[in-house]
């Protein structure tokens, strides 16, 4: 509750509806891109749409452009970035971690019991969540790389990052 409450009051994160916030409800990944741009305070960008997928007039679709320019966000594949697609740890992780410039990690997954379960590509974005204390396991000591975040924990998350910065 104390991180849904820090996410909306700064402005980062919205509810779902007026008075909604949907805490268990899956998040898609324009919304992790919009948290991102509302984070960095919703910069312009002048650069071009790189996905089909992403119209012009989607409430995401300057979070999304900027995001990609950016170099925080990559698509499915070379046309698609797949918006509505609930956004798993791993592809949140690596988004945070290029937010953050990518910063340099020495840890590594060896903790956790599905530590192999990790996509190569998200490996360090891990390492570096889980060092910073941004992200954690569950009871059962596994990461769950692949699994999807809820808006709730999203808000845990966002919430962790930004306790972290100076």
């Amino acid at each position: 509750a104390d991180a849904v409450r820090q996410v909306t009051e700064a402005g980062v994160m919205n509810g779902v509806g007026e008075e909604n916030f949907c805490p268990d409800s899956g998040l898609p990944r324009a919304a992790f891109a919009q948290i991102l741009f509302n984070l960095k305070g919703n910069p312009s960008s002048a650069a071009e749409n790189p996905f089909c997928d992403v119209a012009a007039d989607a409430w995401y679709a300057p979070a999304v452009i900027w995001s990609a320019a950016e170099g925080i966000v990559k698509g499915c594949d070379e046309e698609n970035f797949v918006p509505a697609a609930e956004i798993s740890r791993e592809q949140l992780a690596v988004m945070l971690y290029r937010y953050a410039g990518s910063p340099y990690t020495g840890g590594n997954l060896n903790s956790f019991s599905d530590a192999l379960a990790a996509g190569e590509y998200a490996e360090e974005a891990l390492c570096w969540a889980v060092e910073q204390g941004i992200i954690n396991g569950d009871e059962n000591g596994a990461l769950n790389p692949g699994g999807t975040v809820t808006r709730a924990q999203t808000a845990q998350i966002i919430s962790r990052y930004i306790k972290l910065q100076p």
